[in-house]
């Protein structure tokens, strides 16, 4: 595969010489603004809607469950069909869901049901997309490129969250929650667009991809590689983990903002576009790397616990912008570093189904937490709820490390044998 003008990027954008990833990346630019758009105006319909922190996390239960029941399904269909097509049904499949929300939000008909169906349906879309486009990366842009490539999408994520919300905010006061749903179903065709320009002669051929065993066979294969790998055996617990309690704060930022702060619609965007600008900071300064380190995952984990608990009992709105900035540049360390380590470290012919299972601990522990903050929201209160979360996220990382100072190696060491991760020293920190 050819490189297009490779010496006129700068290293810290090098995955962007690879045509079809410059696509990719603007595609995905567009559609993760009106993604957030939707985010925030759904957010805010359901509590205009009930009045009900417990509501909300219903919802984010909702649409993250099915991560739990498909995701191995979709790291499968990652693993077998060629990824720019199967995006590209799964993207006009999310625009159907926003435009149907948006049509309903505009007849005035919509009701919280409607929600908890859509967020279902957007779910299991979701939970087939993912393991996909975890592993369409290294397709894109090879290994060498890879931890750039990750560090670019995070990119992408983050500016989305820093303009989407803003926009959403002021649209919300202006016209409604309906325009927002509009925007993002629009959005999805960039990404349609994007994917059907590619060049699929330049997508990376990798070893033992395309398998055709049976399905079963397939995911014992994925869940075996995970259960007796021992680095990526200790990112799915922390993952898992992190997934459920470390991330809830997100999950509550309306309750902050209309019954704790009480900044309406226009502070809750803000905030939500404050945690992106974090993460954009540490994308600034990660996307220069070319090597990942297990010590920016578990610090950023460390980092992540403590500042979430700051924000809980934090009552000045300036200071909260802060700490939720700070949060999200430490879940961006926690979160790419995790997933670079694991790419890196996965063999080509797995990496869709070990993917999957990444998602699925990710994202589909996320309704399980989802629920117990939004219960503990509604029963004690936002900040306790958000203080209990992160008191189970720092128990479990404490035991991590306490357990890996047992270990004869740090645990970024295969247990058994095979390739290991590309970090430096193999057999210990660098």
């Amino acid at each position: 595969m050819s490189n297009d003008a490779v010496g006129r990027w700068p290293r810290g954008l090098r995955a962007l010489r690879h045509h079809n990833y410059r696509l990719y990346f603007a595609g995905q630019t567009v559609s993760m603004a009106g993604t957030w758009m939707q985010n925030v105006a759904q957010g805010w319909l359901v509590l205009l809607l009930t009045h009900s922190p417990f509501a909300l996390g219903v919802v984010v239960t909702l649409q993250s469950a099915p991560i739990l029941v498909f995701s191995l399904a979709g790291g499968i269909l990652a693993d077998r069909l060629p990824k720019y097509r199967l995006l590209a049904v799964t993207q006009m499949a999310m625009a159907l869901l926003a435009l149907i929300l948006a049509l309903d939000a505009t007849a005035g008909t919509v009701r919280i049901w409607h929600i908890y169906i859509l967020a279902t349906l957007l779910g299991t879309t979701n939970a087939l997309t993912m393991p996909t486009q975890q592993s369409f990366s290294v397709e894109m842009v090879g290994k060498e490129d890879l931890l750039n490539a990750i560090a670019l999408n995070s990119a992408i994520v983050n500016v989305a969250r820093i303009i989407g919300p803003a926009v959403a905010g002021v649209l919300i006061a202006v016209a409604g929650v309906a325009i927002c749903f509009y925007l993002n179903s629009l959005s999805y065709f960039a990404v349609i667009g994007s994917l059907l320009l590619m060049r699929s002669s330049e997508f990376r051929e990798l070893a033992g991809t395309r398998v055709r065993g049976s399905v079963r066979a397939e995911l014992a294969e994925g869940l075996t590689y995970v259960r007796r790998t021992w680095a990526a055996l200790m990112i799915m617990i922390l993952v898992l983990f992190f997934g459920a309690f470390g991330w809830t704060a997100n999950v509550i930022f309306p309750v902050f903002a209309r019954s704790v702060l009480r900044v309406g619609s226009e502070g809750y965007g803000v905030m939500t576009s404050s945690f992106g600008v974090g993460s954009l900071v540490a994308v600034s300064v990660l996307a220069i790397t070319t090597r990942s380190h297990r010590w920016l995952m578990l610090g950023g984990m460390a980092a992540a616990i403590a500042v979430s608990l700051a924000f809980a009992w934090s009552r000045s709105y300036p200071l909260t912008l802060v700490l939720i900035a700070c949060l999200g540049a430490a879940t961006f360390c926690f979160s790419t570093q995790s997933n670079t380590i694991l790419q890196t470290l996965v063999p080509d012919a797995l990496r869709g189904r070990v993917m999957s299972v990444y998602m699925m601990l990710f994202v589909g522990s996320q309704p399980f937490g989802a629920f117990v903050t939004g219960a503990l929201a509604s029963a004690f209160g936002a900040p306790v709820a958000v203080t209990v979360d992160v008191s189970i996220c720092a128990s479990v990382l404490i035991a991590i490390l306490l357990y890996e100072r047992r270990l004869p190696a740090p645990f970024l060491g295969p247990r058994t044998s095979g390739p290991s991760p590309v970090l430096g020293s193999s057999t210990g920190p660098s």
